[in-house]
């Protein structure tokens, strides 16, 4: 390869390089957007998720209350 030809493939990536430039920095906004909105349903989802746990939470101590007052009622246990 010649002298020419080199700095022919040579601008050739520096054009390439340029235009690479150009798409992504017109493509970074959308990016940036979206990872926004990523973040906002994941901080979304995370208070659901604890709102879901502390119901659950709550369902279970009630469940337990259920069964601690159903023992006193039957302390010898079900006799078959």
């Amino acid at each position: 390869m010649d002298d020419r030809e080199l700095w022919q493939r040579i601008h050739e990536q520096v054009v390439e390089i340029r235009r690479m430039n150009v798409e992504s920095r017109d493509f970074m906004p959308a990016v940036v957007a979206t990872l926004v909105r990523i973040g906002s349903v994941l901080k979304d989802l995370g208070a659901e998720i604890r709102d879901l746990t502390a119901e659950s939470r709550a369902q279970r101590q009630a469940l337990l209350r259920v069964l601690d007052r159903m023992d006193r009622l039957d302390p010898g246990g079900s006799a078959a």
